[in-house]
């Protein structure tokens, strides 16, 4: 999930544009749809770029903000 979330966010950031297709758990592109896409949800997203894991980077409050946390996990939610 670290590897996809850190992805995915890197993508909203930069509005490049993210095949769901490749994106995998394991960080190899197999042109499957990861599964762990499927439970995440906007709520799951937000709190995890709120509190991250020890190996990713804090990124609430500064530089993003509450709206800019809110919106990278509807980004999330909207890849599904």
């Amino acid at each position: 999930m670290i590897s996809l979330v850190s992805r995915t966010f890197a993508a909203a950031t930069t509005l490049a544009p993210v095949n769901t297709q490749a994106l995998s758990y394991n960080g190899n592109v197999s042109g499957q749809r990861d599964a762990a896409l499927d439970q995440i949800n906007a709520k799951n997203a937000a709190q995890f770029i709120e509190n991250p894991s020890a190996k990713m980077p804090k990124l609430f409050p500064t530089p993003l903000d509450a709206q800019a946390v809110q919106d990278v996990a509807a980004y999330v939610q909207g890849l599904k």
